[in-house]
C-alpha cells in the first residue's frame, strides 16, 4: 500500500459561516451499518439525502469515536478521510478491503463544513505483476466548498472473494 502526499493548505475560512456553537451538520441517514461492513453506527462515517446522485456521500463522523478522534483537532484526520473512502467503495458494491490505494492530500478539511465524498468505478488495471487476476478500481474524492481535499485510487482484485 503507498500513500502519496502532497503539501496541505488551509481552506480559508474567513468566507465560511460557522455552525452554531454545539450544532452538528446532519443528513437524512447515515449508511446501514452492514453496507460499509461495521458493528456499530458510530463506525459509520458517511451519510445520504436521498437526492443525492449515486456514489455521493456526506462525511458524517461521530466525534465522540474513541480512535478517530482520540484528541482535539482543528480538521478533519486524513485516516477519517481514508476510512470514508473504504465505507464509500464498499457501499457500493466493492470488496471488504482494497488490496492497493493510492491517495492525494491537497488541503485540509474544515470539521464543521460539510464534505462531500463521491466515488465512481475506475479503470480496470492490467494483471498484476506477481499474481493472478486483474485488479479493479475506484476513484474516490473528498471535496468542501468546491475545493478538492483528497483523492484516492482503491484497487480490488477480481479474483478475490470475500464474505460480507
Amino acid at each position: 500500500m503507498s500513500i502519496i502526499t502532497a503539501p496541505p493548505k488551509y481552506l480559508p475560512s474567513d468566507q465560511a459561516v460557522p455552525l452554531s456553537s454545539g450544532s452538528k451538520i446532519s443528513f437524512s441517514h447515515r449508511l446501514p451499518v452492514a453496507s460499509v461492513h461495521k458493528t456499530s453506527a458510530a463506525e459509520v462515517l458517511l451519510a445520504r439525502d436521498s437526492s443525492d446522485a449515486p456514489g455521493t456521500f456526506w462525511l458524517d463522523p461521530d466525534p465522540g469515536h474513541p480512535v478517530l478522534f482520540d484528541h482535539p483537532s482543528d480538521h478533519v484526520a486524513g485516516m477519517v478521510l481514508l476510512e470514508a473512502f473504504r465505507q464509500a467503495g464498499r457501499a457500493l458494491g466493492a470488496p471488504l478491503h482494497p488490496a492497493g490505494l493510492s491517495a492525494s492530500f491537497t488541503a485540509f478539511a474544515e470539521p464543521d463544513l460539510p464534505v462531500a465524498v463521491t466515488v465512481t468505478p475506475g479503470p480496470d488495471g492490467a494483471a498484476r505483476t506477481g499474481g493472478p487476476g486483474r485488479m479493479r478500481t475506484a476513484e474516490v474524492t473528498a471535496a468542501q466548498r468546491g475545493v478538492v481535499l483528497a483523492t484516492a485510487r482503491l484497487a480490488y482484485p477480481t479474483d478475490r472473494q470475500e464474505t460480507p
